[in-house]
């Protein structure tokens, strides 16, 4: 099933506007497909619960140094941060946010479970920008990979799409010709930049 998944990622970052796949598609076609057919319909029916559950487990969550700070700053300033994220289970997200206190500091979290799109589909960016009440040529995007972040945001229109580097930063399934605006180290990098910029 991991791989599927992540084959099934890595292809979903080709189209312009891709779809997310609903929790009942990934247990029912990539990991239960040919289960017997009363194990297929127990998962399907605790589908959501299932990816939850398994968001939890799959990754440790540690919050990069710097990021506390960061968004500080920008709340200081009057920048609104949102969080706009392909995931799984938008839930693991949120519950991580609340309990590192993270939470409040984002005017916004967009999560692609939730809307039914992910990156590179612009429309992530957008349902941010709209909500937010900001034209995304006003907006900095800033994400950890070329494939779905980079692309998404030049194919939104963003002010500036920005890279932060991160540990699979590098890994790219396909050629990919758009390039970010700026490509900082980490979150203290994307401070320095805002502040410069502010």
């Amino acid at each position: 099933a991991k791989t599927a998944d992540r084959s099934w990622k890595d292809a979903m970052s080709r189209p312009f506007a891709p779809a997310e796949m609903t929790h009942r598609m990934f247990w029912g076609d990539f990991v239960a497909a040919d289960w017997p057919g009363s194990a297929r319909e127990s998962v399907l029916a605790h589908a959501t619960a299932l990816c939850k559950r398994m968001g939890e487990l799959r990754q440790a969550r540690k919050t990069r140094d710097g990021i506390p700070e960061l968004l500080a700053f920008a709340e200081s300033r009057g920048v609104r941060a949102a969080v706009v994220s392909n995931a799984l289970s938008g839930a693991v997200h949120r519950d991580y946010l609340d309990t590192t206190g993270l939470a409040g500091l984002f005017a916004l979290q967009v999560y692609s479970d939730e809307v039914g799109v992910r990156k590179p589909n612009p429309e992530m960016i957008w349902i941010a920008t709209r909500a937010l009440g900001v034209d995304p040529a006003e907006a900095w995007y800033v994400g950890d990979n070329y494939d779905r972040d980079v692309v998404c945001g030049v194919r939104a229109g963003a002010g500036a799409t920005v890279l932060m580097v991160a540990k699979d930063t590098e890994k790219r399934p396909y050629r990919v010709r758009q390039e970010p605006d700026a490509v900082v180290a980490g979150p203290a990098e994307l401070h320095e930049l805002l502040e410069e910029t502010l």
